[in-house]
């Protein structure tokens, strides 16, 4: 049995390695020196295991290293497969087709942001490579542009990319030329769910709140189309993570699916029909939302915690999130290099750590427990942006000093406003006939009128004097001061807990 650390730490070992070869493949490196210097490696360490009479070792790191070169090799092999980054292609009249994700107004024109999948030179018709880059075109008006969604295709030339906020995020290329022409493909599945969720609370919903069926949408599913004012609002208060679907989502919506199936589970008290259930619902749900990587490493904690409940064992919280970075990095390593990433996994693992070292209350009667509850939601809130806000500071650059006063009440009210949310799509699928529509209603005007709370709330945080700061950080060690700080914070006060119980005991 391989023991727990050595489990993790080799989970460690196979996700540094697949990044790395991902990284190194895509900027033009020779890839075969650090398969050699596994090799050399290797070599290394059986010698001096035998030298040493420590064969286990030696066997171990030689297992160590091989699986280190082995997941270099498939991070090089998916990135030389659709590669994202393509600087031999800048500079020379191509041929690009993709899926249009974003389209905003900018300067001179409409700013499009889209998905390149395929390239080709102008002049050979014949030599198309597959790729999966981020690309910004500038598009003029003189035409009506194309929709999200839409299949097109661009004549022109790649221009250089832009800075990334981090040095090893892929980067966005530009792109200046025209386009040729462009499709709308047939709706799928969640396209047609959402565009009927949409249509039906729009007809439901009362004169003057229509507007905000896409904000429900996008609490649920991350995919709403939000007012440029009212994402101003939730940048300045602190809150823009509520607009992109994230854990809460999945584990408020997963409890909700156990609930409802456990009157089943007296009838049928085996555990698999249940896990495979839960794990097909964990799929869906990724796919409705688009597959950002938030929801991709919600959805395979939850499912990693599932497998480990159906097997009766109790999973760890870091092993889920190390098998979920494991699988995103095999799966695409784009995603697990993106800033949306970063923020989702350090965001997990700062309320873990928060929640590990919360002041426990046991006992006591009903205001006593809820106090405590209330202690312990300050105690997590004042973590996590104690966690958080350096990062942000460093690559947005903006500091929100009210954004731990707009979570106090913000998060509460999300815990009662997503589950009514996703009832409110969930009774749209069905058909409006008969009482459904009163249920539907009803459910739809109790959503509408806690969130109508959150978005005053949202809205008074966002307006007092000084609500968005921009700062720039001049020295990177400070931060890394204050990390450390953090990390050692807990240690320091243990240690001085038990210097000054020994002088207690000895006086």
């Amino acid at each position: 049995m391989i023991r727990t650390g050595r489990w993790r730490g080799l989970l460690c070992l196979v996700i540094v390695a697949i990044l790395c070869g991902f990284f190194v493949e895509g900027r033009s490196a020779w890839t075969p020196l650090p398969v050699a210097a596994a090799a050399l490696g290797m070599t290394a360490c059986l010698g001096v295991g035998l030298w040493g009479r420590k064969r286990r070792h030696a066997v171990w790191l030689c297992v160590c290293m091989a699986g280190a070169a082995f997941s270099f090799a498939c991070g090089a092999w998916r990135e030389a497969q659709r590669p994202v980054w393509i600087n031999a292609w800048l500079g020379q009249p191509v041929l690009a087709e993709g899926v249009l994700e974003q389209v905003s107004a900018g300067r001179g024109g409409t700013l499009c942001t889209l998905e390149v999948t395929r390239l080709r030179p102008v002049a050979d018709a014949s030599l198309w490579e597959q790729c999966q880059v981020t690309t910004l075109w500038l598009a003029d008006d003189s035409g009506d542009p194309p929709q999200p969604g839409a299949r097109v295709a661009l004549a022109g030339v790649l221009t250089a990319p832009s800075r990334s906020l981090l040095p090893w995020q892929p980067p966005e290329y530009g792109f200046r030329g025209r386009l040729r022409h462009w499709s709308v493909p047939s709706p799928s599945l969640e396209e047609w769910l959402h565009s009927r969720m949409d249509e039906h609370l729009a007809v439901l919903a009362p004169a003057g709140e229509a507007g905000n069926v896409p904000l429900l949408d996008s609490l649920v599913f991350g995919s709403g189309q939000v007012e440029p004012n009212l994402h101003q609002e939730f940048l300045r208060a602190g809150l823009l993570h509520v607009l992109a679907a994230s854990g809460a989502n999945v584990v408020l919506l997963l409890s909700a699916l156990s609930l409802l199936l456990r009157p089943l589970r007296w009838l049928y008290p085996r555990r698999l029909p249940f896990c495979v259930a839960k794990l097909a619902f964990l799929c869906e749900f990724t796919r409705l939302c688009g597959g950002q990587p938030s929801i991709v490493r919600a959805a395979l904690m939850a499912a990693y915690r599932e497998l480990g409940l159906a097997w009766a064992r109790a999973p760890k919280t870091i092993d889920g999130m190390l098998v979920a970075a494991c699988a995103m990095a095999i799966w695409r390593p784009a995603t697990l290099l993106g800033l949306s990433a970063w923020l989702s996994f350090a965001a997990t693992a700062a309320i873990q750590h928060a929640l590990s070292h919360a002041p426990r209350v046991t006992g006591g009667n009903l205001r006593q427990r809820l106090w405590a509850k209330g202690l312990e939601t300050l105690w997590v809130c004042l973590m996590v942006e104690a966690w958080l806000t350096p990062f942000t500071l460093l690559v947005f650059h903006q500091l929100t000093p009210y954004a731990l006063l707009a979570n106090l009440l913000g998060e509460p009210l999300l815990t009662l406003l997503l589950p009514l949310a996703t009832a409110t799509d969930a009774l749209a699928l069905l058909p409006q006939v008969g009482p459904v529509v009163l249920l539907t209603r009803g459910v739809l005007l109790a959503t509408l009128a806690v969130l109508h709370v959150f978005l005053q709330w949202t809205g008074w945080v966002a307006h007092l004097p000084g609500a968005l700061v921009q700062a720039q950080v001049g020295n990177p060690l400070l931060i890394a001061a204050w990390y450390m700080l953090l990390l050692l914070a807990p240690r320091v006060r243990n240690f001085t807990a038990q210097v000054w119980t020994s002088i207690d005991k000895n006086r």
